[in-house]
């Protein structure tokens, strides 16, 4: 059994569509045990922040197959239906294993070294193990991730010096304005603060890709 990883981040593609392809945490475990009980994927972990989506799996198929089969999970589960083709990213072994490192330790974010996405990854990963949706493989790989972000960020200096985009963004205005005292700021952004939980992937069209 293979580990594979299919998304999209703000490598790939843009927040308009990120944002069409995220997941409600309240309806995560219905749609986990959807992709489960599609028959092609044996564990799962799905990971959706505002800067990626992606779909950590443990299968038995070849990759080709599987990747096919979570591709049509994410196209139908979220109705999206414009052309997707170089927005989504596919690995399969030993690149989604360097993957799921690099995403733990803050490699790959939008600013190198943050933490936050660290503590998304557990908690999307904790959700997934208490609902039964890891097994020995899925455990394996995500525990050695904390253990390697755990030392990255304890043996170097990924973690000094600004590390949120928020942090960043204060720092060049401090650079261009000498002062922020006294300064009114005004936040341009896109996307909704809140949005009213989905309804799980419907059972009865996507259960058969």
């Amino acid at each position: 059994m293979s580990i594979l990883v299919i998304g999209l981040s703000h490598h790939s593609s843009p927040v308009t569509v990120r944002e069409r392809f995220a997941f409600a945490e309240a309806r995560l475990p219905a749609d986990l045990q959807l992709l489960r009980q599609s028959g092609h994927i044996e564990e799962a972990v799905i990971l959706s922040t505002c800067n990626r989506v992606e779909i950590y799996a443990a299968t038995s198929l070849a990759p080709r197959d599987a990747f096919a089969a979570l591709k049509e999970f994410l196209v139908k589960c979220h109705d999206y239906r414009d052309p997707l083709n170089d927005e989504l990213y596919s690995l399969s072994e030993p690149q989604s294993l360097q993957h799921l490192f690099k995403v733990a330790s803050g490699l790959d974010s939008m600013v190198l070294g943050e933490t936050e996405i660290l503590g998304q990854l557990k908690s999307a990963y904790q959700l997934a193990l208490q609902h039964g949706h890891t097994g020995r493989r899925l455990n394996k790989a995500f525990q050695k991730a904390f253990n390697v972000a755990k030392e990255i960020r304890t043996d170097t200096n990924i973690q000094r010096g600004s590390v949120s985009v928020g942090s960043v963004a204060v720092e060049l205005a401090e650079k261009i304005f000498s002062t922020l005292e006294d300064r009114e700021i005004m936040i341009i952004g896109a996307g909704t603060p809140a949005k009213r939980p989905r309804a799980p992937c419907s059972p009865a069209a996507p259960a058969i890709f």
